[in-house]
Formats: C-alpha cells, sequence, structure tokens
C-alpha cells in the first residue's frame, strides 16, 4: 500500500496485532480451522480456509497462546483474498472480549519493546519503517525520534 493510501484509511475502531493463533468457524455442517494472523477487539484475518460468502453468519473458537482455551465469538465474513478470509466479531461473552484484547496487548508491548531496542542498534531504515508501521506508528521518524514515540507508546502499559 502506498504512503498516500495508508494515509487515507480511516482509523481503526480498536488497536490491531499481529498474532500466532488458531481459528475454528463453523460454515454449515463443516467446522473449518485456519490461522488468525491478524486480530483486534473488533475481527481479524484467517488465513488458510476456503472463501466464505461475506455477510454469512458463522460460530467460531478462537484458541489464543499461552492458554489455548477456545474463546467462543460469532463471526461475519466480511471479504475474502487468496490467502483467508477477512472476519467481524458480531457476538461473543464480555470475558471473550477481554481476553481477545488482552492477547492485542501483549502482542503490542512485545512488538514496541522490541521496536525501542532496535531504534538504538537498528541501522537498516527500511526495517525500522515495517516494523514502526506494524505497530501503528508513522514510518518517516529518524530512529531517535521514533525511540521517543515508542517510549511514549509504551508508557500506557504502566510497565
Amino acid at each position: 500500500m502506498s504512503d498516500s493510501a495508508a494515509s487515507v484509511r480511516p482509523k481503526r475502531r480498536y488497536p490491531r496485532a499481529a498474532v500466532h493463533a488458531t481459528a475454528q468457524l463453523q460454515v454449515g455442517r463443516r467446522r473449518i480451522a485456519g490461522e488468525l494472523g491478524e486480530l483486534s477487539r473488533g475481527g481479524g484475518f484467517v488465513a488458510g480456509i476456503p472463501p466464505i460468502e461475506p455477510g454469512t453468519e458463522v460460530r467460531g473458537w478462537i484458541l489464543l497462546p499461552p492458554e489455548n482455551v477456545p474463546i467462543a465469538i460469532r463471526m461475519r465474513a466480511l471479504y475474502n483474498r487468496p490467502d483467508g478470509t477477512g472476519v467481524a466479531f458480531t457476538r461473543g461473552s464480555a470475558d471473550a472480549f477481554e481476553k481477545i484484547s488482552r492477547a492485542v496487548d501483549r502482542s503490542n508491548l512485545l512488538l514496541l519493546q522490541l521496536l525501542f531496542s532496535l531504534t538504538a542498534v537498528q541501522k537498516d531504515a527500511h526495517a525500522l519503517t515495517r516494523l514502526a508501521r506494524g505497530a501503528g506508528l508513522p514510518g518517516d521518524l529518524a530512529p531517535d525520534e521514533l525511540a521517543e514515540l515508542v517510549k511514549r507508546s509504551l508508557e500506557r502499559f504502566k510497565l
């Protein structure tokens, strides 16, 4: 995606994070499983599953590390790509949404900690830019400016 396209994209409702989790979806009488590689309180992207008609509501379960205990959640298919399906979470318990939020925060915390460390030693501007954008931060900052912004972002975790 180009910088201009990224700048006009609307702000996301919830923070998102890259995760390594499993999602199981009940589609009709079939139960399918895929990798949940991107997650937010509002939905995610399930890779490795066949296309699901956009708008279709399905029962689902998310297995998040380290517990890997199934979290029941209702999902609606939003779009399909060759590598999987984007879903929105439509119904779930307060506990389910809290667990999802904690997993997103945990993943983002680890990414920010890594990014802060790398601003001191990483001289590859492209790598820093990619990581910064992955953390939802601007990719066009000098390493010292990026480190300061990451420090401020880490403060919200009250470590």
